[in-house]
């Protein structure tokens, strides 16, 4: 048997964020807010993943030192990389659609700006990451590059969503089997306009993030259990229905009556030297792509 999981779209995840430019260089960020609005809903499970406050973001076109969140830097744009703690229990695939919008005298580009440009142009993108620590980031590109997939360049509205930016593995629904996903600014600016940057020039940006399930075939086990009167038992399974790659778990118990029966287990469509015999009565295998087939005799 072929089973569908069905799930619907998940969570959408819109961060607002300011990027304030900085006359002179003065070793600090201007601070950042983020609007997060959750909306749909599952037919099966749900989203667990918390998004912290906006990391802070310098829009910095003179190349001056500043500081973000305790780390110096003389990029033209630099935020503060934020980690999304992901506990999902099934696996999520994350689309995103960045939008900027310029104040009045800024324009918003779709490549660094030429030394020789004159006009206050702002090339901005965010990137998405993913690791299993909320304190080691992930690794980053250098440089921009439309072909990637993790990197999405901001545009005015609407804007276009870029799916597959990220893709999260399932959890077990603790910390202790978290994910993160990571995000974060960069770009460039004109470093030479023909008017001076000034504090009111800036561009509002928003992140949103789509975040739905990934769809997954599962395939059915099934298990007879063969008993007589003088030796008999249960055969139980931890899952009766899994995707490929789920390891599965067949316990047998013998009746108290009978505590001298032992079965004779047959697994067919998983290979013999995939199947893991346990002492305390178990077997264990990994599922594969297709239905598995369990037959249990005691004797």
């Amino acid at each position: 048997m072929k089973c569908k999981k069905l799930l619907s779209l998940i969570l959408a995840l819109a961060m607002v964020l300011s990027l304030a430019v900085p006359a002179f260089a003065d070793n600090t960020a201007t601070a950042t807010t983020q609007n997060v609005a959750i909306t749909g809903s599952t037919t099966s499970g749900a989203v667990n993943i918390t998004v912290p406050a906006a990391g802070a973001v310098m829009l910095n076109p003179y190349q001056l030192k500043v500081t973000v969140s305790g780390v110096s830097s003389y990029h033209q744009i630099y935020s503060a990389p934020v980690a999304c703690k992901n506990k999902s229990t099934f696996a999520l695939s994350v689309d995103a659609v960045v939008v900027g919008t310029p104040t009045t005298g800024v324009s918003l580009v779709g490549a660094a700006p030429a030394l020789t440009v004159t006009e206050k142009q702002v090339f901005l993108y965010a990137e998405f990451g993913v690791n299993e620590s909320g304190t080691v980031q992930p690794t980053w590109q250098t440089t921009y590059n439309a072909k990637n997939a993790n990197q999405v360049l901001a545009a005015a509205t609407p804007g276009t969503t870029k799916a597959g930016v990220a893709s999260l593995p399932a959890t077990d629904g603790t910390d202790s089997g978290a994910n993160y996903l990571w995000y974060k600014f960069d770009g460039a600016a004109t470093k030479k306009p023909e008017t001076a940057w000034a504090t009111s020039d800036k561009v509002d940006a928003s992140i949103a993030l789509t975040l739905k399930s990934v769809v997954s075939d599962v395939y059915a086990i099934t298990v007879t259990n063969t008993q007589t009167a003088t030796a008999k038992g249960t055969a139980t399974l931890n899952y009766d229905v899994a995707p490929a790659g789920e390891t599965i778990t067949l316990t047998c118990a013998a009746d108290s009556t009978t505590s001298s029966a032992t079965p004779t287990v047959t697994i067919k469509g998983v290979a013999a030297a995939d199947i893991n015999t346990e002492t305390a009565g178990e077997w264990t295998f990994t599922m594969p792509a297709a239905a598995v087939t369990i037959t249990v005799k005691w004797a």
